[in-house]
């Protein structure tokens, strides 16, 4: 009985400790609840800076390719807009080219038509001298076979 007695004594005290015990290991375990909880925020804290970070740069990068976008088609029209320009100024000088060339050659035709008409009078009046001179050395002929028949 005294030992019974002497359990039922201890026993109080070691429910105490093990009281003492439990509130140690919840209050541990609230502090490390509490730490992962901290942790846990702090994570999301990070996650929704970084999302916000991404979203900003995402913006940011559509603006910039919306913008770039744009730029090229302008610069796409702007340079059709100078092919063009300079497919009809090409036209305009094969045009100008071909009318300067078919002038250059009707100025060379009216040359050579004219040179061919001097030679052809050249030749005439040549023809003419040469005849001419014929006629004269014909008649210095006759009169000098003439005079050498009165002579002989």
């Amino acid at each position: 009985m005294e030992a019974d007695i002497a359990d039922l004594r201890s026993k109080p005290k070691e429910v105490e400790k093990e009281r003492l015990k439990a509130a140690q290991y919840g209050l541990q375990l609230t502090e490390s609840q509490n730490e992962l909880q901290n942790q846990l925020d702090k994570c999301r804290n990070e996650m929704m800076n970084m999302n916000e970070n991404y979203e900003q740069e995402k913006y940011t990068l559509q603006r910039e390719v919306k913008l770039k976008s744009h730029m090229l088609d302008s610069l796409s029209c702007e340079c059709e807009a100078i092919k063009q320009q300079q497919k009809m100024r090409l036209e305009q000088l094969k045009e100008q080219l071909s009318r300067s060339h078919g002038q250059e050659v009707h100025e060379l035709k009216n040359k050579v038509w004219i040179c061919m008409e001097k030679l052809k009078a050249e030749l005439n009046e040549a023809r003419l001298s040469e005849k001419q001179l014929k006629n004269k050395v014909d008649y210095q002929k006759e009169l000098l076979s003439h005079k050498s028949e009165e002579i002989q």
